[in-house]
Order: C-alpha cells, then structure tokens, then sequence
C-alpha cells in the first residue's frame, strides 16, 4: 500500500477500514515509517473503545463507525466524509499557502531595493516553491521595440537544459505561446503541454527542459504589463491560487524596483539641484510635489 501511495502524487486521502486481517494501528505505523501525510479516514464495525481512542490520539481525520448498519446507508456517509476531508485539506493548503507567500513578501522587501538579481532570483524560486512546480522563468517587456527579454531561469530550469546559449530576447509578435500573456493580458494554463494543439505553440527548441504542464501571467505595474513569469511541470493541475500567488510575488518585485528607480532619478535630481544651488547668490527652497519635504 506504501508502495502505491507513493507513486501516486495525485492521492487525495487515504481509506482504511480495520478488520480482523487488517489493523488501524499496523498501516498507521507503514505511514509514518514512510512520511504519508495524506488525510485519513477510518471506519470499521468493530467500534472498540480502544480503536476510538487510536482514532483521537493518532489524529484521523474522520471516524465512521459501520457496526449494525445497511452498507447502503454508510457508503452514502463515508462518501461525503471523503469530501468534507479531501475539501478540508485543500482549504488547510490554500491557507498555508497564503501564509507561505506573505512570508516570502516580508523576505522580498527585506532584500531590496539595492541588489534587484538578487530580488529577481527569489522571487522566482518562492514561486515555483509555492506552486509545486520545478522550473520557471521570468521576462520583462520592451515596448519600444515590441520585445520580450528574458531576465531569469529557475537553477533547475538552467540544469535540464542541454541549450548552451539559450536565446535572450524574443519578438512579441513571433515568439508564440511565451508571449500569450502579454499580448492577451490573461494568464494562460496548459495541462498538457506535449499534445496540445494551439495556433500559437512553436514548440521549444531542441535540448529545451522538458515541459508536461506550464502556467504563464502577464504581471502589471500600475496597470500596464511589465513582464511577464511562467512556471512549470507541477504535479496536479494549475490552479486559480497557482496564479494568484505568482502574479502577486512578481508584482511587489517590480514595486520594489521602480520605487527604487524613482529614488535614485529624485536622488541624481537632487544632487545636480544642489551643486547648481551652491553657486547661486539667491536662497532656494525645494519642495516635493505633495509639499511634505523641503529642501
């Protein structure tokens, strides 16, 4: 049963009805062995004290009870036992998630606004961690020229690839599905990424990390479309919360940076300001535009 739990990612929850062949306690004890973590269910006719109270201690989730019951009428229970459980999980991930990204928001603002790499390839591995994936990327877009430059590979995304000089930058209106985003400003998510047929895929280039599944979001910067980050090759499907939770990562990131570009053009404005100021035989006061500093 190990065996086959572990080999399965998409496992939901796990079933075990106790009998006289089969105990609570010995598959309990394989899956802890084992690290399982998945949500238990058990039910059993045999409703001892002693197996209500392994129930308590050793934390199942449900405990269904069959003793003098028609199967009829307690398959129907433990079918939406097996949804309020597998539900409960998912609102319990969602807000570990949550509070995993909040985290790593605190981190990003610890980090900058002075090493903007550094920034960059924490965000980007914060959002693949977050969404389950293995590898990502990130791009920013060149209006001017209708460009997409590529800022950053994930460390595993560098390591597949068998690619030794990946292209950097890319025409919007021929790079394809990696432009999607931008030119349609929606997220774009593929399950299945070998046998889709979309008029846009061109295919990767040969020696290219190999992608089962892929989430691309445009990421905004007061409402424009500043670049725009994918991640890939996550187990299950992605999700609504997948894109939220990059979207808002990348779009604190380029917060951060522009902030700190409006600092140093106000601080470079400012110094110039000044060294004129100096040679001046009047007195200047400088005021900010919301008239809160005055130099």
């Amino acid at each position: 049963m190990v065996k086959v739990v572990r080999n399965d990612p998409l496992l939901d929850a796990i079933l075990i009805e106790e009998t006289e062949g089969i105990r609570f306690s010995t598959v309990l004890s394989n899956l802890t062995r084992s690290n399982i973590t998945l949500p238990l269910i058990l039910f059993s006719e045999m409703c001892t004290p002693q197996l209500t109270r392994d129930a308590i201690n050793n934390h199942v989730n449900n405990y269904l009870c069959t003793a003098g019951r028609e199967p009829a009428d307690y398959y129907q229970e433990l079918s939406n036992l097996v949804v309020f459980t597998i539900e409960r999980d998912r609102v319990l991930t969602q807000h570990s998630l949550d509070t995993k990204r909040l985290a790593a928001l605190v981190e990003l603002a610890k980090l900058g606004p002075y090493n903007f790499p550094t920034m960059l390839d924490f965000t980007l591995e914060k959002a693949i961690e977050l969404t389950g994936s293995e590898v990502g990327y990130v791009a920013i877009v060149d209006r001017e020229h209708n460009m997409l430059n590529m800022l950053a590979w994930s460390k595993n995304a560098q390591l597949a690839s068998d690619i030794a000089n990946p292209p950097m930058t890319f025409d919007l209106d021929k790079v394809g599905l990696w432009g999607a985003p931008v030119r349609t400003g929606k997220a774009m998510i593929i399950d299945d990424y070998k046998s889709i047929k979309h008029p846009m895929k061109h295919g990767t280039p040969k020696g290219h990390v190999d992608l089962r599944n892929l989430m691309m979001v445009p990421i905004r910067y007061e409402k424009e479309i500043v670049a725009t980050a994918g991640v890939a090759n996550k187990t299950r499907s992605y999700s609504a919360l997948d894109e939220y939770n990059v979207e808002s990562l990348f779009e604190e990131l380029f917060k951060i940076q522009q902030s700190m570009i409006s600092r140093n053009r106000y601080e470079a404005d400012i110094e110039i300001l000044g060294q004129v100021l100096d040679n001046c035989p009047i007195g200047v006061i400088f005021l900010t535009e919301d008239y809160k500093k005055a130099i």
